[in-house]
């Protein structure tokens, strides 16, 4: 097949997205036939956002509750299997990674290590035999306001550290994280955060959120200046760096619909902004990814139009 721009795209099952279009009652031939749409578009990797979410885990677990009594994973990775699409799995997601204060924030760090080290392994057991399994993503996100405090600092790169080292005991598969910037740092006071944050080995793979999706005042023209910064700081780490384009806009009604859940409130982004953050990217990167496919770009969700003018604006050039 012919890689596309993106060639990546996360997977969310969580009905945090669109409410009343998520994921969950898929079967392995809807999974089949979403891979098959990707592959078609130039997408060969897909990651798992998150295997547990509010201590409930999406497979059949020995250890934590399952969502529903269902495994939601066999059948992704039956389809996975069968298409030939990569995955990266994944552990948990944390509220308490931007919610803790500092001194339980160190407690919830040492924590959650222990849980992804069950998670992971658990997932490692059950799916193994699928060779689909490419790599290990990690869902806790850094960023330089929610370390800014020194407890909160030292306390992400202890859960950072200890993790890569635990995970890398059980296995040779790359970790891959997916971080984000403020623009209330300029673009060398980012790198200097990393510069100080990487005092270990932590990440194989570091996908960088472009931020302009969400709401953070960050637009296209903004990236070259941080990326050109941190492209040579995470190479003299051995650290593979990715572009996570945001293929996403904030829906405007959804806030004047007085944030009822029920409302869709992020919508797919222009093709042309889609186009301007991918080319604003491509020169530091490896690679580049995003957030994501299934609720944004899909046949499915975004509908054939969208879904069509996407798959050519992605495979051209290529």
């Amino acid at each position: 097949m012919t890689l596309g721009k993106i060639s990546g795209t996360f997977v969310d099952f969580s009905e945090q997205t669109h409410k009343d279009l998520y994921l969950l009652p898929w079967s392995a031939e809807d999974w089949k036939t979403e891979m098959q749409d990707m592959l078609k578009a130039g997408i060969d990797t897909v990651i798992l956002a998150r295997t547990m979410r509010f201590g409930a885990v999406y497979y059949h677990s020995s250890f934590y509750e399952t969502h529903l009594e269902r495994d939601y994973i066999r059948p992704f990775m039956e389809a996975a299997g069968e298409t030939g699409m990569n995955v990266y799995i994944s552990g948990m997601i944390s509220d308490h990674f931007f919610n803790s204060d500092d001194s339980d924030f160190v407690r919830m760090m040492k924590r959650d290590v222990f849980i992804y080290e069950k998670v992971i392994t658990e997932l490692l057991d059950i799916y193994w035999e699928h060779t689909s399994v490419k790599g290990i993503y990690i869902s806790h996100e850094a960023d330089n306001e929610n370390m800014a405090s020194p407890v909160r600092f030292a306390a992400a790169q202890d859960f950072f550290g200890n993790l890569y080292s635990s995970l890398k005991g059980k296995t040779s598969l790359p970790i891959l994280s997916s971080p984000f910037f403020t623009k209330s740092v300029k673009p060398g006071e980012l790198a200097d955060f990393w510069d100080r944050f990487l005092d270990r080995p932590m990440f194989d793979i570091l996908a960088m959120q472009d931020g302009v999706g969400c709401n953070r005042d960050i637009n296209p023209s903004d990236i070259p200046g941080y990326y050109a910064l941190l492209a040579p700081l995470f190479r003299e780490r051995g650290i593979e760096f990715w572009n996570n384009v945001e293929t996403f806009s904030f829906n405007p009604g959804f806030r004047d619909s007085g944030f009822d859940r029920s409302k869709i409130w992020l919508k797919s982004a222009p093709i042309d902004r889609v186009d301007q953050q991918y080319e604003a990217g491509k020169d530091f990167v490896s690679r580049t990814i995003t957030w994501e496919f299934g609720h944004f770009i899909s046949r499915r969700q975004a509908g054939p139009d969208f879904y069509e003018t996407f798959r050519q604006w992605n495979l051209q050039g290529r």
